[in-house]
């Protein structure tokens, strides 16, 4: 979903906001659901991105070219989780607006995924545009496409690793 806004308001991001986002990942058979404050070709996208806790999010990167990405956390608490080449996991940010990481800047071109740590979460993101759909992120070779089995047994592994990851 976009938001609509005249080119020259300011774009709210509150509680409207937050609660549609949460509508749509409430019947999105993903679990998650973007409300977006951009056009895809603009060069900095701004998206909400609303979570529940089952979402899988397939371990991808961005590049050609490769893009900065942000998430800031608004609700909830999440685990973005970066990767090697093979898939071992190399870092955990437990985010969360309480802190003490209120947020993270994924670097260009790193394997990552977003695990949902709460019931549901809210995260402001930030990436380099425009928006393409042929290029914009590729699945790691490693992590299982979703709504497989081997994505649930995948995202089960994850959460073990994340739980035991050392703060």
């Amino acid at each position: 979903m976009q938001l609509s806004f005249p080119p020259d308001v300011l774009r709210p991001v509150g509680s409207e906001q937050s609660e549609r986002a949460h509508e749509l990942a409430a019947k999105s058979p993903r679990h998650r659901a973007i409300v977006r404050y951009h056009q895809h070709s603009d060069l900095l996208q701004r998206m909400l991105n609303a979570l529940r806790r089952d979402t899988y999010v397939p371990v991808h990167r961005h590049v050609d070219p490769d893009k900065v990405e942000v998430f800031l956390a608004l609700e909830g608490r999440c685990a973005v989780c970066r990767f090697d080449d093979s898939g071992i996991l190399l870092e955990v940010a437990c985010i969360s607006p309480e802190g003490p990481l209120r947020g993270v800047e994924i670097p260009p071109g790193a394997w990552h995924t977003v695990l949902c740590l709460s019931e549901t979460a809210l995260l402001y993101e930030i990436i380099e545009g425009p928006y393409t759909v042929t290029n914009h992120k590729r699945q790691a070779p490693f992590s299982p496409d979703p709504g497989s089995e081997p994505a649930g047994q995948w995202l089960a592994q994850l959460r073990s690793q994340v739980a035991a990851w050392p703060v």
